[in-house]
């Protein structure tokens, strides 16, 4: 073991380090709040020919929740005091983050009604969103202001405060079919446009706080940003491009052959997308849109009056710019948070 975990171990004992998996943890009291509001509404007009059917969402929800990053004991007792002079509890590596976000959605589709050879639905989709978060860590299992005795005296606590924003805009454009080629067979073509837009802001600075490391109590002390920025993992200012738009257009297309009513075979081509967007807490990278050509062949079948279903199926996934995010320990102790995207992906079974 090396930094952070070899201080960890030298002083507990070797001994006494549990490595059981069993659910149990030496860690401190940690808590979550969560306040959630969702509304659904739907409405459906027939209009002969068709229905036009409107689905309107909001969703909101408030987070705060307090935790160990690291499973440091608790018995460890903390050299540090706060700016009051009062001794702070062990929290070592401790996360404090709230947040604050809200969606609104409309959805508004046209879905054909008749008993023709051809089903359609043609549609659009809107939604808006907004999200505000304030994230809080407290670095204190070593004593980083001895590694910069002239911007803070030593055993200062030193924590960081990362505040996040973002806004979302959404809107898509869909239509599919189903064209009845005969009783037994069915050709399903389809295709949307989505567009997003999305603007960001951070704004993240190295400081001081308290035990629960709360943003009201977190202080500003001059120089200290720069000081430990790069050695805590704390990128420093905006993003490089707060205000980004992806967009794509989706087709897809499926085939069923009912062999006999017991048994249908199918294939299906599907294109998918994730819009791009940005890292938040410590990292302000960026990344891009996630899509994915999926293909999908299999069986459905039922047997001796339905009792017995058997089904199989084999699809391959290709991804491009598959959005992967991982944390990382550093050297130092302190943990870095990153989203990117990897070259490329496939997956593929049965």
């Amino acid at each position: 073991p090396r930094g952070a975990c070899a201080t960890i171990i030298s002083a507990i004992g070797a001994g006494n380090v549990n490595t059981r998996m069993d659910y149990k943890s030496d860690v401190g009291p940690s808590f979550m709040d969560l306040d959630v509001t969702e509304l659904n509404q739907i409405t459906s007009i027939n209009i002969g020919f068709a229905d036009i059917i409107l689905n309107t969402g909001y969703y909101d929800h408030k987070f705060d929740n307090f935790n160990e990053l690291h499973p440091f004991p608790f018995s460890i007792t903390s050299p540090f005091k706060d700016v009051a002079g009062s001794p702070i509890r062990s929290t070592q590596l401790a996360s404090r983050f709230i947040e604050d976000f809200w969606q609104f959605s409309q959805e508004a589709r046209l879905q054909s009604t008749g008993d023709g050879p051809i089903d359609y639905t043609i549609g659009a989709y809107y939604s808006k969103s907004k999200m505000n978060n304030n994230s809080n860590q407290a670095y204190y299992f070593s004593n980083f202001a001895a590694l910069a005795p002239d911007v803070v005296p030593s055993n200062t606590p030193i924590a960081a405060n990362i505040v996040n924003r973002e806004k979302s805009r959404t809107l898509s454009a869909f239509a599919a079919l189903t064209w009845h080629v005969s009783d037994r067979f069915r050709v399903s073509p389809a295709v949307r446009y989505s567009n997003v837009k999305k603007e960001a802001f951070r704004n993240a600075r190295v400081g001081s706080n308290g035990d629960w490391i709360s943003p009201d109590t977190f202080i500003d002390l001059p120089g200290s940003t720069a000081a430990f920025g790069l050695l805590l993992g704390v990128d420093l200012g905006n993003y490089i491009n707060p205000k980004r738009t992806f967009d794509d257009f989706l087709p897809s297309v499926g085939l069923e052959f009912d062999i006999n009513p017991e048994v249908m075979v199918y294939g299906t081509y599907t294109k998918g997308f994730k819009a791009g967007g940005y890292a938040q807490f410590t990292s302000s990278s960026e990344f891009n849109s996630e899509t994915v050509d999926s293909f999908e062949a299999g069986v459905k079948s039922q047997f001796f009056n339905r009792a017995l279903t058997l089904n199989i199926a084999a699809f391959h996934m290709k991804y491009k710019n598959l959005q992967e995010a991982t944390t990382i320990t550093l050297e130092s102790g302190a943990i870095r948070n990153i989203v990117g995207n990897v070259a490329a992906s496939k997956v593929k079974g049965v």
